[in-house]
């Protein structure tokens, strides 16, 4: 996997050699730094009107090394399938890396998120190596979590191509809202009525069965015997 991208790496090197002048952590001093310029930028966006990605809570957790996000879509509804955060290793010495393999049968915490009227849905680039390009970077999007988007350049142009809808309703588009998801090779983004999310131990093969069939019916159930 991927080792983050170029411009964190540039924030964290400078930090380290600011911190070990002042026996301070480097690492968690260019977080907070990164932090506060994220909040900025938002704080800025939002000001004049612009588009601004905020934090929020789907109420699973995403692995920031190897999520392996897997899409199911069709005209109304999505389901996002996903690796959830791990644990933390106590005995991880920083030295090695777990290859997941989504193709194995070994059962795995698995993270969902079903989408209900769904009006626009993608999943690519840009990946945590060139995180920094995206539009919204500036205004708040960071890496490994997820986002709503207010005041969306992408749902104010979804609603400028149907005014020529012989029944175009402006106030459709108002209850419609914009979610980025940032992985760690992946963008993920989609705009919807609204969502739910959970998580299942499972093989991600089964997992996807399952998902496939919340795709027709909105609900995600778990295999027999499994929680």
């Amino acid at each position: 996997m991927s080792g983050g991208h170029s411009r964190w790496e540039d924030v964290k090197a400078a930090a380290r050699r600011k911190a070990s002048r002042a026996g301070r952590d480097p690492i968690a001093e260019a977080r907070a730094a990164d932090q506060a310029a994220a909040e900025a930028g938002r704080r800025k966006a939002a000001d004049v009107g612009d588009p601004w990605a905020e934090p929020v809570d789907l109420g699973v957790s995403i692995d920031p090394g190897a999520p392996l996000p897997h899409l199911l879509a069709d005209g109304l509804r999505a389901v996002l399938v996903f690796q959830a955060g791990l644990d933390p290793d106590p005995n991880w010495d920083g030295t090695t890396v777990t290859v997941v393999d989504p193709a194995d049968a070994a059962a795995r915490r698995l993270s969902w998120i079903v989408f209900e009227g769904v009006a626009h849905v993608s999943l690519g680039g840009p990946n945590d190596e060139a995180q920094h390009g995206h539009p919204l970077y500036a205004a708040g999007l960071r890496h490994y979590q997820a986002h709503e988007v207010h005041s969306s350049d992408l749902v104010a142009e979804m609603e400028r191509r149907n005014r020529v809808h012989p029944h175009h309703r402006p106030e459709a588009f108002q209850s419609l809202r914009h979610l980025i998801i940032a992985f760690h090779d992946e963008t993920f983004d989609c705009v919807s009525r609204s969502w739910t999310s959970g998580t299942i131990t499972t093989s991600f093969e089964d997992g996807l069965v399952v998902a496939v069939a919340a795709l027709r019916t909105g609900e995600f159930a778990a295999p027999e015997g499994r929680p």
